[in-house]
């Protein structure tokens, strides 16, 4: 119930719950983290990697990430200029879900329970996306 109030409403993860969709938990040390993949928890969009999980993670009550996967695979929404909240959305570029916010140099603070996560048995960047459009991707 709380990823639909996160991805369909806005909402937001209780601080520090940091449990994915599909029930990983990421509330430990960065250090205790497994290798993977985090996709939308609705659609699939491939979003992020456990290589591009921010040092900030360890701190902050959300998961918090260096880069996309893929810039095409967000989309930043900007607040009107006489908005009381500035804070930038990150919403997926294919459903226009509500992921979480952008910061800036602190990285992309985004909602665990609006992702999926899915481990590899090893490191690897052969997830890196950067040079296909969203459409490129397919999911079942």
């Amino acid at each position: 119930q709380a990823s639909k109030e996160v991805l369909l409403y806005g909402g937001t993860d209780e601080p520090f719950q940091k449990i994915t969709s599909n029930g990983h938990s990421f509330a430990g040390s960065i250090s205790d983290i497994k290798y993977g993949i985090f996709t939308a928890a609705i659609g699939g969009n491939i979003i992020f990697t456990t290589h591009d999980l921010s040092p900030l993670t360890a701190s902050s009550g959300w998961l918090t990430f260096t880069r996309p996967i893929a810039n095409d695979h967000i989309e930043l929404v900007y607040a009107e200029e006489d908005a009381v909240d500035q804070r930038v959305e990150v919403i997926d570029a294919r459903t226009g879900c509500h992921l979480g916010h952008y910061f800036g140099q602190d990285g992309y603070c985004i909602n665990a329970g609006a992702l999926n996560f899915f481990p590899s048995t090893h490191p690897s960047d052969d997830w890196r996306v950067d040079i296909h459009p969203v459409s490129w991707l397919k999911f079942s």
